[in-house]
């Protein structure tokens, strides 16, 4: 019986190895015999235990987190450049604070984008928890921002992306495994 992928974590099998290049998941294991028994053991019971979890839902879950990152950097992009709009044809006193306010906002934009990149590229427990440490800012910003009368929806769904991305964040450190201490 030969396996095509690793039962441990999902790699795919390279060749006729005895062991996986991820987890190290020893595919022998899978034809040994039990003790007084002529029968093969087979499936996961039979391997023997992967030094690492299988990081599959950990990849699923940096997906989900750095997309929900994305659109709420898309949402208040958007909201920066119709305030930019607005800043052009409005009172000069009014449109500088206007104008700075965009700024703050596309700025905000970027740091997201950055964040929401970086869990897409390659997870890690730093990345997540600065992440999370972003979107509780974020939604403390946000918060005061609605309380002072701030309605218009691309800003309120971006502020739910925030505390989403922020909380999957969060869980996203809890999963990711510590590295090996020196």
């Amino acid at each position: 019986m030969s396996v095509a992928f690793c039962p441990g974590c999902g790699q795919a099998r390279g060749g006729v190895a005895s062991y996986c290049g991820s987890c190290g998941f020893h595919f022998g294991a899978l034809h040994q015999k039990r003790e007084g028994s002529d029968q093969l053991v087979s499936g996961p019971a039979a391997a023997a235990p992967s030094p690492r979890p299988p990081q599959q839902p950990v990849q699923h879950l940096a997906i989900i987190t750095g997309i929900s990152w994305l659109a709420g950097a898309a949402a208040i992009s958007y909201l920066a450049f119709l305030q930019l709009q607005y800043s052009s044809v409005s009172r000069r006193a009014m449109a500088d604070e206007v104008r700075a306010l965009a700024l703050w906002n596309g700025f905000s934009a970027a740091i997201t984008v950055y964040f929401g990149a970086m869990l897409l590229m390659k997870p890690s427990r730093s990345r997540a928890i600065m992440g999370s440490i972003w979107g509780g800012a974020s939604v403390i910003y946000g918060a005061y921002q609605v309380s002072d009368g701030v309605r218009h929806p691309a800003f309120l769904f971006a502020l739910v992306c925030f505390g989403l991305a922020g909380v999957l964040s969060l869980v996203l450190w809890l999963q990711v495994p510590r590295p090996p201490s020196r």
